[in-house]
C-alpha cells in the first residue's frame, strides 16, 4: 500500500497534469493586411497554443475584449509589416498580454516569440 498508491498516483496524474497552456483565446489587428501577416497569422493559428477568435481592426475592440475576459492575448501588425520586413530585414508587431495572470502572459509571450523566431529563420 505504501509504495503501489503512491506509483499508481504519479502514473495517473503523470498523464492528465500538465502544465503546458493550449488553447488560448488570441485576436489579431491586422493593418498590415499583407502576404507577411497572413503568412505569420496561419503559423500562430495552426500551433496548438493559439486559438484566434476574431480578426479586428480597431484597438477600442481589444480594450473591450480584455475587459470582458474573452482573449488572453492581442497581437498588433502595423501598415507596411512586410516592406519593412523585406528591405530592413525586420519589423516590428505588438503584442498585448492579459497581466491579470502574470505567469499565464509571459507564458503565452514566450510561445509567440518562438513561433515568429521560426518564422523569421525560415524566410
Amino acid at each position: 500500500m505504501l509504495f503501489g498508491l503512491p506509483i499508481a498516483q504519479i502514473l495517473l496524474f503523470g498523464f492528465a497534469l500538465t502544465n503546458e497552456i493550449k488553447n488560448s483565446k488570441i485576436v489579431i489587428c491586422d493593418y498590415a493586411q499583407d502576404e507577411a501577416s497572413h503568412r505569420l497569422t496561419d503559423r500562430i493559428e495552426a500551433s496548438k497554443y493559439f486559438e484566434i477568435e476574431k480578426t479586428i481592426l480597431d484597438q477600442r475592440q481589444i480594450e473591450a475584449a480584455f475587459r470582458e475576459g474573452k482573449i488572453k492575448l492581442a497581437i498588433v501588425f502595423p501598415a507596411n509589416f512586410n516592406k519593412d520586413l523585406l528591405h530592413q530585414s525586420k519589423a516590428q508587431m505588438q503584442v498585448i498580454a492579459d497581466a491579470s495572470d502574470p505567469n499565464l502572459a509571459t507564458t503565452l509571450t514566450s510561445y509567440l516569440s518562438n513561433i515568429v523566431l521560426d518564422y523569421q529563420r525560415s524566410c
